[in-house]
């Protein structure tokens, strides 16, 4: 899966159970997450200090994306539960639709 197809699809996650997008932050962990970089790299290249992204920032972005797409998600398996979420959102009776409809 590409990685806007990636982005698009944990944003209509976090849209429907959360009621929000991403921010530019957890876009950018998001992102660094992607790419296989660790919070150092993601920290250096943004400008941001490691302990904000490891201790605040980052706890708080998988636990939100975590409760959106209905299991644990963390920087190793985000890739398949994102894939997950999105196959059942796009199925009838699928995870999106069902949230949708309610």
């Amino acid at each position: 899966m590409p990685f806007e197809e990636a982005l698009a699809i944990a944003n209509a996650a976090m849209q429907t159970a959360l009621g929000r997008s991403l921010s530019d932050i957890e876009t950018l962990i998001f992102e660094g997450s992607w790419q296989g970089k660790t919070y150092p790299q993601i920290a250096d290249e943004a400008g941001y200090s490691i302990n904000y992204l490891t201790t605040d920032v980052g706890p708080k972005f998988w636990k939100a994306l975590s409760q959106s797409v209905g299991e644990p998600v963390n920087k190793k398996n985000f890739k398949a539960a994102l894939r997950r979420w999105g196959k059942g959102a796009r199925e009838p009776g699928g995870e999106g639709e069902r949230e949708s409809s309610q």
